[in-house]
């Protein structure tokens, strides 16, 4: 009956490695994005704020436009190679929270400067 309670306790305790594993592969594969992201975000807000206040100024400023469309062409490409990433990794991986909270934010920029190139 021992052998029993033993081989039940088994895939409980592969199964905490396993977690580990996908856990450290998901950090392993967003945490050179994620030491950027801030910077990033920064630079996305940065531009974002110029070309809000040429806008309410009247002004028009080809650079600030240029800055912007040229900000979202790299975030859209950082997406974009991150994505090709995880299709080369696990399913378990590609798919841990931290991946998506990275894809989720990645996204967010593109968005906001999309959005703002969008707007007259």
């Amino acid at each position: 009956m021992s052998s029993t309670n033993s081989d039940d306790r088994a895939p409980a305790a592969r199964a905490v490695p396993d977690e580990l594993r996908i856990r450290r592969e998901a950090l392993r594969l967003v945490q050179p994005i994620n030491e950027k992201l801030s910077y990033w975000q920064g630079e996305a807000a940065r531009v974002m704020a110029a070309r809000q206040r040429l806008r309410e100024s009247g002004r028009h400023d080809p650079g600030v436009l240029e800055a912007l469309r040229s900000q979202c062409d790299y975030m859209k490409a950082q997406a974009k190679l991150f994505d090709e990433t995880l299709a080369d990794v696990a399913r378990e991986v590609a798919t841990h929270s931290r991946v998506i909270d990275t894809q989720r934010a990645l996204a967010m920029v593109v968005r906001l400067l999309e959005e703002s190139l969008q707007s007259r």
